[in-house]
């Protein structure tokens, strides 16, 4: 009964988990009700507008170019600052900031949107309520659609502001998730960080495992050592033989890896399944260290590169400078992808010619176009002839950009403006409610507007993160490559063995691994007992009658009347003893490495998880911004909860160990009868 509770007790942070889970995905469900009614009070706002008439078009319904100069975006800045000092959230100044700079031309502001993001953080010192807070922030949200940021804050703000109802910081979290991975500076940041945050962790981890592997299985290695070995040597001898075969190599080839590659190679003969499938994990790892390196080299290529540079262009502003290489790459030619950026860009300036310009332009790259693009350059010349006062032409683009990429809000939404612009409102109705149901904050960002020009009219398809990430491994292929792997590597496997053999490594030791499989499964090796941790001989089964405990162990604690009082008294004093110093090798090792206990005791994969937890919690915690960080992040390590997230990877690991030392691991236990064990 005591085993049972302290078996439950062990168990604990595994439920702790799951728990955790459910809350999480039961709250996610939570705020479905609210964001439905949101939705149709939106809904209703926007069908009030729809029946609106852009009061800026000329005759023969050409839609007039942009009257907006930069002096318009310094003067609305200026006045809400003037405002935040005066403890006024400034709104309005801000919303016409927003609308004046979309039809200028600028699609996002990511400073002006971080400025605003420092006002709200700072509410207290600039007299501002809780509420004026939340509205600035979510202002922000719409005055860079692309920054991940204000959403992240958002959700930071609701679970400070309102830590009774945590459902509210669900969605922004979520849309900031979303952002980071469709930004590729977030994208490229948080990649880099937390695939060297889980590479280092994972060699941690490695080590861990390795050394309860070692304490578990190297005495049971080196009796059956002694068995394969000729009769000429003890098992002190065959002890000198194992430990010179794992350091000798390593020695010679100044490589500590070679010698933890050989120890596990021995060891896997008597390893059970969890143990194989935490070491086939691991040797899959280091498979694929080769092509991890190259794929973080493009990561760290990015920031300064010219894909870089095409992105912030594209999907924030493009100026005089930007105009001129605009220019020159639709004249010299240029990727398919960067072309259709530049005439993105001349469509901005709203100029008549830059229109004519796109639509032949659009009549020969559209239909050697990808799928994707195809739609893209389709919507394009749609909007360019929507803008010269050609709606009922523009509707067929639209159509077709709608059937090439059903799931795109734009060409739907482009649709209700070509009806609005042909005086069919009513037709627009349905367009609208389906371009709402594609996307609605994109669609009610741009009926929001006070503006009536091509820029605020018209939702141009911005290119995705794939095609502009296309661009730069094109322009990272040309460049020496930037290797974060090489230099960890050559200094734990040696100058003589390069990233480049990894492959090899780790494949000769899956096949190893493949090999041995059905070494403990049909008794052909011996396994360590769960009372001693000594070996326990497969040809002493018969005499134990399937029982998992070795020989002595079953001599003594089991049947015992085979032995003298004696004997068995000397045989209870000494086995007890390493029943205890075992038993106390598993608490220590909880203690001080969490998880490592359990994976000792026979239960790898709970344990390797635990300590990986751990530790990457841990690195997390020390280094929460990466290796690098975006221009446009301010520097604070609070973004999305990161601490928060870490902690509680922390406190879950640190639970699990704290678990194993007070309640104490019982080991695995395998009979012959029944070849099972506990993961």
């Amino acid at each position: 009964m005591v085993a049972g509770r302290g078996k439950a007790w062990t168990q604990l942070p595994l439920r702790l988990l799951v728990l955790l889970l459910c809350t999480f995905a039961g709250l996610l469900a939570g705020p479905s009700l609210a964001t439905a009614q949101l939705d149709d009070a939106n809904m209703e706002k926007m069908i009030a507008r729809v029946g609106e008439t852009p009061n800026n078009v000329e005759e023969g319904g050409v839609l007039a170019p942009s009257t907006v100069v930069p002096l318009n975006l310094e003067v609305h800045w200026r006045l809400w600052l003037q405002m935040a000092r005066a403890g006024q959230p400034g709104l309005e100044e801000l919303r016409a900031l927003r609308d004046d700079a979309l039809s200028f031309g600028h699609v996002s502001l990511p400073e002006h949107a971080l400025a605003v993001l420092a006002v709200a953080r700072e509410r207290e010192t600039y007299g501002l309520s809780a509420a004026d807070a939340e509205a600035l922030v979510q202002m922000a949200m719409t005055m860079a659609p692309q920054l991940p940021y204000p959403a992240l804050e958002l959700a930071r703000l609701r679970i400070i502001e309102t830590p009774t109802a945590p459902h509210r910081a669900i969605a922004p979290l979520v849309e900031g998730v979303r952002r980071g991975a469709h930004w590729l500076d977030s994208k490229t940041s948080w990649t880099l960080k937390l695939c060297l945050l889980f590479l280092t962790s994972a060699l941690v981890s490695f080590g861990a495992f390795m050394l309860a592997q070692l304490l578990r299985y190297f005495g049971v290695a080196a009796y059956d050592g002694a068995r394969m070995l000729p009769r000429g040597f003890s098992s002190n001898q065959t002890v000198i033989v194992l430990v010179a075969l794992v350091i000798v190599p390593g020695l010679v080839l100044r490589s500590p890896l070679m010698s933890m590659l050989i120890m596990l190679a021995l060891v896997i003969p008597f390893q059970r399944l969890n143990e194989r499938a935490v070491s086939a994990a691991f040797l899959a790892l280091i498979l694929a260290l080769p092509s991890l390196d190259s794929a973080l080299s493009h990561h760290v290529l990015y920031p300064g590169s010219p894909a870089q540079e095409l992105s912030h262009t594209h999907q924030q502003f493009c100026d005089t400078d930007c105009l001129q290489r605009a220019e020159t790459t639709l004249k010299q030619g240029a990727s398919p992808v960067e072309t259709y950026a530049a005439a993105v860009a001349l469509f901005r300036t709203g100029q008549p010619a830059a229109m004519a310009r796109i639509v032949e332009l659009g009549a020969g790259e559209s239909s050697q176009s990808p799928l994707r693009l195809r739609a893209q350059w389709e919507n394009l010349i749609g909007a360019a002839l929507a803008t010269q006062g050609n709606p009922e032409e523009a509707l067929r683009h639209f159509e077709r950009a709608a059937e090439l990429m059903p799931n795109a809000a734009a060409p739907v939404f482009n649709q209700m403006r070509a009806l609005q612009l042909a005086g069919d409102v009513e037709s627009g109705y349905d367009a609208l409610d389906q371009a709402v149901r594609h996307d609605l904050a994109m669609v009610s960002r741009y009926l929001d507007t006070s503006r009536r020009d091509a820029n605020s009219l018209l939702i141009i398809m911005m290119l995705s993160a794939d095609q502009i990430w296309s661009v730069h491994k094109d322009h990272a292929s040309t460049q020496p490559a930037v290797s974060l792997i090489s230099p960890i590597w050559t200094a734990l496997a040696g100058p003589m063995v390069p990233l480049s053999r990894a492959p090899f490594l780790a494949g000769f030791g899956l096949l190893w691994l493949l090999m041995t499989l059905q070494l403990p499964r049909s008794n052909r090796v011996s396994s360590p007992c769960p009372k001693c941790g000594l070996a326990r001989d497969p040809e002493d089964a018969d005499r134990l009658g399937g029982h998992h405990y070795c020989l002595p162990c079953y001599q003594t604690f089991v049947s015992g009347a085979t032995l003298d009082y004696h004997a068995r008294v000397h045989s209870e004093t000494s086995l007890g003893r390493r029943d205890r110093f075992q038993s106390f090798l598993r608490r220590a090792l909880s203690l001080l490495l969490p998880g490592t206990g359990h994976t000792l005791g026979g239960h790898a994969i709970r344990g390797t998880l635990a300590f990986g937890l751990l530790s990457f919690g841990a690195l997390w915690w020390l280094y929460p911004m990466g290796l690098w960080r975006v221009a446009t992040e301010l520097f604070d390590d609070r973004w999305g909860g990161q601490l928060a997230l870490a902690t509680v990877m922390i406190a879950l690991g640190a639970l699990m160990g704290l678990f194993g030392c007070f309640r104490g691991i019982e080991p695995t236990r395998v009979s012959p009868s029944a070849k099972r064990e506990d993961a």
